[in-house]
């Protein structure tokens, strides 16, 4: 008799779940390099593409759902590092998937940063290695997954009964994925328990705890609109002056940039003028040649004339020589 195995895939929440791998909805697996990692994390440190997905649910100010966002930056991805012999085809599933495992890593690595005394005792000086060891790209995400609340905050309703958690759900329809994570779980646990609808049932409830004071209430202010709006408004300052500090960084780099570049535009004119100096100079020693070529040509000549006169006066001076001899000759026959 044979055993039909399934596998069973861990929830984190003490249980196990069989036979999730085998839904048609679970994408194909993508070995993520380091590169790749950080090039996510570099996409997911833009405020504007992070608001977009921090959000619960799928609704946001700018009418994007989540789900395109993922399927942009897939292609992004996928553009950055395809290449003929090795394309890289990633969907938005997986993505989402990456990100949400890349959340949960951060999330380790800041626990890890916070209890890092031992790590120290040990005779190092930073619990930088050890964060990095965890999670390579934590100082890039940083500044927004250290963020206390949603950049796309709940509404007011969400945040004071527990009967609206489930539109925290994550749903991508037919790509959704199984995988449970941090936020959910964090999500369940920490659901506020219902209130007594009487008081009268309260009351005559047999008391577990005796006499023993009451603490502090943690949920008294938790349903007042002004709370929510306050803390609303500080995040959204909080958000606004990061958002400055970051568009100060990029108008000085861009600045940098701009005088980089006249300074390279300046040394090549400079490199052009020093070339067109050089031309002029050898086109003068090139004149200069020419005029002494010319000379020594006209020295030739000269020579040449000097040398047929030279001839003719000695042709000359032999017929003058000739000359007497001739007369006499021509006397000592007449007599």
């Amino acid at each position: 008799m044979t055993i039909a195995s399934s596998t069973s895939v861990w929830t984190g929440r003490g249980q196990e779940t069989a036979a999730q791998q085998k839904t048609p909805a679970r994408a194909k697996g993508h070995t993520y390099t380091i590169e790749q990692e950080t090039y996510i994390a570099q996409l997911l440190s833009d405020p504007e593409i992070w608001s977009f997905l921090d959000g619960p649910g799928e609704a946001n100010d700018f009418f994007k759902s989540k789900i395109d966002v993922h399927k942009e930056l897939a292609k992004k991805v996928n553009a950055a590092f395809s290449t003929i012999e090795n394309p890289v085809q990633l969907n938005a599933t997986q993505l989402k998937n990456k990100i949400e495992h890349m959340k949960r890593l951060w999330k380790k690595a800041n626990g890890a940063s916070s209890t890092g005394k031992r790590y120290l005792s040990n005779g190092f000086l930073t619990l930088e290695p050890r964060i990095k060891g965890i999670c390579h790209y934590y100082y890039i995400l940083e500044d927004l997954c250290s963020q206390s609340f949603f950049l796309n905050p709940r509404n007011p309703s969400q945040l004071v009964s527990h009967l609206e958690c489930q539109d925290d759900m994550r749903d991508y329809g037919d790509e959704a994925s199984f995988e449970s994570t941090d936020e959910d779980d964090f999500a369940v646990e920490h659901v506020p328990a219902p209130l007594a609808p009487f008081a009268s049932s309260a009351s005559s409830a047999p008391s577990l705890t005796g006499n023993r004071p009451a603490g502090p209430s943690t949920t008294s202010k938790r349903g007042r609109d002004t709370d929510v709006l306050s803390t609303l408004q500080e995040l959204l300052s909080t958000i606004s002056e990061k958002q400055e500090l970051k568009r100060k960084k990029l108008s000085l780099q861009e600045r940098n940039i701009a005088i980089q570049e006249r300074n390279i535009m300046l040394q090549e004119r400079l490199v052009e003028a020093q070339i067109r100096k050089i031309d002029i100079e050898v086109r003068k020693k090139e004149a200069k040649i020419e005029e002494i070529e010319q000379q020594k040509l006209l020295y030739e000549v000269e020579i040449k004339r000097l040398d047929v006169q030279k001839i003719f006066q000695q042709g000359e001076l032999e017929r003058a020589r000739a000359l007497p001899t001739n007369c006499r000759f021509s006397g000592f026959h007449s007599a």
